[in-house]
């Protein structure tokens, strides 16, 4: 099968290794959702530019972007305690299970519980290169003009705005060129933040 890497977040505004349990998880889920979101808005723009009759292959013929796959995983703590890699301790492991449910979650009874709480979580994505090409962002701003990707990647973060009643703007965009695994594919859109009227869908630094 496809060689995959697990992510877990190492700082989410707070400092590096100030991460705890519970907030790598709420991060890792918050990033999936926002990639599922992606992929919504990406698949109803793919599909209004063909309808339009609008050409977004590359010179192979193949489609221009897809966004990565991914998958969340809950790893299985032994007695012994999380993985090294997981970067807790045991000791943080078992003080996660006896944090309290907040104010704003479900009361907790003999039917109902936090399932997530305390979980050690993983975010699963295909391996590939680290080299990405950044076309939005605070600090860089390339001349995406001056290509077909980044025209079509401009017209896209416009249209979910757009088509979302003005509600959800996709920022930090970036892309890779498709590993050699992935067939009928050129660009592989990744690691994405996006801001809705609820708030932002996440924050914070991978490993």
């Amino acid at each position: 099968g496809l060689p995959w890497v697990a992510k877990r977040f190492i700082n989410i505004g707070t400092g590096d290794g100030e991460v705890d349990i519970q907030e790598n998880c709420e991060q890792v889920v918050k990033e999936a959702a926002r990639l599922l979101r992606l992929g919504y808005f990406v698949k109803r723009f793919l599909a209004e530019a063909k309808r339009q009759s609008i050409d977004l292959k590359d010179g192979l013929n193949w489609h221009i972007i897809q966004v990565t796959d991914f998958k969340i995983a809950v790893e299985v703590v032994p007695d012994s305690g999380p993985s090294t890699a997981s970067g807790f301790s045991l000791e943080q492991y078992q003080a996660a299970q006896k944090i309290p449910d907040s104010e704003d979650s479900e009361p907790v009874t003999q039917h109902t519980s936090n399932p997530s709480k305390g979980l050690v979580v993983w975010l699963f994505e295909p391996r590939r290169s680290s080299k990405v090409q950044r076309w939005s962002g605070t600090n860089e701003y390339p001349p995406w003009a001056r290509s077909k990707l980044g025209s079509t990647l401009n017209t896209f973060a416009h249209y979910a705005y757009i088509v979302s009643h003005e509600s959800t703007v996709f920022c930090d965009l970036q892309s890779m060129p498709f590993p050699v695994w992935f067939p009928h594919y050129s660009t592989l859109m990744l690691c994405i933040s996006n801001c809705c009227q609820r708030g932002w869908g996440g924050n914070g630094s991978f490993v």
